[in-house]
C-alpha cells in the first residue's frame, strides 16, 4: 500500500473516532506523513483542517492536531515564521487539554524550527524538553527520533563526539524499530560524518553505504538521492574524485528525474567542484551553467552566486579573462545582495524567536492565573459553603430552642402522659421520660439541620434549570 492511501485511511478513521483513539492514530499517522510528496501533504493538511475547523467546539482535541498538521506542514515547506507562529497556537490548545503528546511534538517542530534559524540554546532546551515527555508515552516514534537526531546533530556540530555518536545510535536504533527509512538514513548518515572527522573512513564508508542499499531496497527517491550525495561527498573528502563524481553524476540524474530542483542544483555545484579539481573544465563549465539556470529558475541566490563563482574559476583557467571577471563581478554583486537579505533575514528571525518566547512566556502566565482563579474560587466556595452550613446551623438551633421552650412549658402535662401510658407515678420513670426529652433535643437539631440542606440544595437546582434551559434555547436559535 502506498504511503498516502495508508495515511488517508488513518486520517479516514480518525474522524470518525471517539476522543479516547485520537492521539493513537494521530501518533500513527505522524509515523507517515513526512514520507507523503509535497504535493499530498498540502492537500492532506488543507482537507483535514477545513473538516476540524466546523467541529472544533465539538472535538477539540482533532482540532489542535488539524493546526499543528498545519504547522508541521509550513516548517516542512521551509515557511519557518509561520511555523514557529502557528505551532505555539497548537501547543496552548493541546495544554489547556493536558495533552503531553501534542506538546511534545509541538516542541520537537520549535526545537527544529530553532535550530534552523540558528538558535542552538532554544534548540537543546526544547529538544530535551520534548525527548523527557515524549520517552514515556511509547507514541509519536518519528518526533522521538526527529529530535534526538536534531540533538545528536547540534552535538556533532559543537564538537561534543560522545553526545553525538549516542544520540545517532539512539536515533538509528528507534527508526529502525519503526522502520523508517528516512530518519535511519539520516541517522547512518550522522554517524558517516562523525567517523569521518575522526578519521575512522573504513567504519565511516560502512555507514554511508549501509544507507544508500536500505534507501534502494526501500525505493524511496528522495532519500536515495540525499544517500548518493554522502557518498559523494565522502569520496570527495578524501580524494577520491572519480567515484565522487560517479555519485554525484546519479544523484544528479535521479534528481532532475524526479523533479527535486534544489537539490539538483546543489549536485550541480558539487560536481563542478569536482570536475575543477579533476581539471575537466569543459565538462565543468556545462554542468555548472545548468546548475546556474536551475537556480536562476528557483530564485536561490546563494546558489546563483556560488555558480558564478565556480564559473569564474573555469574561464580563468581557460585564460578567458573578459568572461571570469564578468562572472566575477556578478559573483560579488549578488554576494553583497546574499548578505543584506541574510542579515534581514537573521534579523526577522530574532524578532520571530522573540515573538515565539514572549507569547510561550504569555501562556504560562495565562496558565498560572487560570489556576489561581480556580484555587480562588475553590476556596471562595468552600467559604460560602462554610458559611451557609454554620447559618443553617444557627437556624437549626433557632427552630431546636423553639421546641426546647415548648417541651419546657408543655413539661408537666407530657410527663403526666408519659406516665398515664407507663401506669407508673415512679421518681425515676419520671426522671426516665425528662431525660429522654433532653437528648432528643440532638436528634431533633440534626434532623432540621438535614432538611435545611436538602432545601437549600432544591433551590440552587431550580435556578440552574431555567439558566440551562436558556442556553438550550439560544444554541436552537443559534
Amino acid at each position: 500500500m502506498k504511503e498516502i492511501d495508508n495515511y488517508n485511511r488513518i486520517m479516514a478513521d480518525l474522524k470518525k473516532c471517539p476522543t479516547s483513539q485520537v492521539n493513537k492514530l494521530a501518533s500513527e499517522a505522524t509515523n507517515i506523513y513526512s514520507l507523503l510528496s509535497k504535493a499530498e501533504q498540502q492537500e492532506a493538511v488543507q482537507t483535514f483542517l477545513a473538516w476540524a475547523e466546523k467541529s472544533k467546539s465539538q472535538q477539540p482535541l482533532k482540532y489542535a492536531w488539524a493546526k499543528f498538521w498545519d504547522a508541521w506542514t509550513d516548517f516542512l515547506f521551509e515557511r519557518y515564521e509561520p511555523a514557529l507562529g502557528k505551532v505555539i497556537d497548537a501547543k496552548k490548545l493541546f495544554e489547556d487539554m493536558n495533552e503531553p503528546g501534542g506538546s511534545a511534538c509541538c516542541l520537537t517542530i520549535m526545537a527544529g524550527t530553532y535550530w534552523t534559524l540558528g538558535n542552538i540554546n532554544l534548540t537543546v532546551k526544547l529538544g530535551m524538553e520534548a525527548q523527557r515527555m515524549l520517552v514515556p508515552l511509547g507514541m509519536y516514534e518519528h518526533f522521538h527520533t526527529a529530535v534526538t537526531f536534531v540533538l545528536g546533530f547540534v552535538s556533532f556540530e559543537s564538537g561534543n563526539d560522545a553526545d553525538a555518536l549516542r544520540y545517532f545510535e539512539s536515533a538509528l536504533e528507534q527508526a529502525e524499530d519503526l522502520t523508517d527509512i528516512f530518519w535511519s538514513c539520516h541517522a547512518l548518515h550522522g554517524l558517516g560524518k562523525l567517523y569521518l572527522r575522526q578519521g575512522n573512513n573504513e567504519e565511516a564508508f560502512r555507514k554511508f553505504d549501509r544507507a544508500y542499499r536500505e534507501a534502494e531496497r526501500n525505493g524511496n527517491a528522495l532519500v536515495i538521492c540525499n544517500s548518493l550525495s554522502e557518498l559523494g561527498n565522502y569520496h570527495f573528502q578524501i580524494g577520491n574524485y572519480e567515484e565522487s563524481e560517479r555519485f554525484h553524476k546519479q544523484a544528479l540524474e535521479m534528481r532532475l528525474a524526479n523533479n527535486f530542483i534544489g537539490g539538483a542544483v546543489t549536485s550541480c555545484m558539487r560536481l563542478g567542484e569536482i570536475l575543477i579539481k579533476d581539471a575537466k573544465h569543459e565538462e565543468a563549465l556545462d554542468v555548472i551553467t545548468k546548475g546556474l539556470a536551475l537556480a536562476e529558475q528557483i530564485k536561490v541566490k546563494p546558489k546563483i552566486c556560488q555558480a558564478h563563482f565556480l564559473l569564474s574559476q573555469i574561464h580563468e583557467s581557460k585564460k578567458e579573462e573578459a568572461v571570469a571577471l564578468s562572472h566575477y563581478r556578478q559573483f560579488h554583486e549578488i554576494r553583497e545582495e546574499v548578505d543584506k537579505e541574510e542579515n534581514a533575514k537573521r534579523l526577522k528571525n530574532v524578532e520571530a524567536v522573540f515573538e515565539a518566547e514572549q507569547a510561550q512566556k504569555d501562556n504560562v502566565i495565562i496558565r498560572q492565573q487560570k489556576a489561581e482563579i480556580v484555587r480562588k474560587n475553590a476556596q471562595l466556595q468552600e467559604t460560602i459553603d462554610a458559611l451557609t452550613m454554620a447559618h443553617i446551623s444557627r437556624r437549626a438551633r433557632a427552630f431546636t430552642f423553639g421546641i426546647a421552650l415548648v417541651l419546657f412549658v408543655f413539661e408537666d402535662t407530657i410527663l403526666h402522659f408519659a406516665l398515664d401510658l407507663l401506669h407508673s407515678e415512679n421518681y425515676f420513670a419520671s426522671m426516665a421520660v425528662k431525660i429522654g426529652i433532653i437528648f432528643s433535643l440532638k436528634p431533633i437539631s440534626v434532623a432540621i439541620e438535614h432538611y435545611l440542606m436538602k432545601e437549600v440544595l432544591r433551590k440552587k437546582k431550580l435556578k440552574l434549570v431555567p439558566s440551562m434551559d436558556t442556553s438550550e434555547n439560544s444554541l436552537a436559535v443559534k
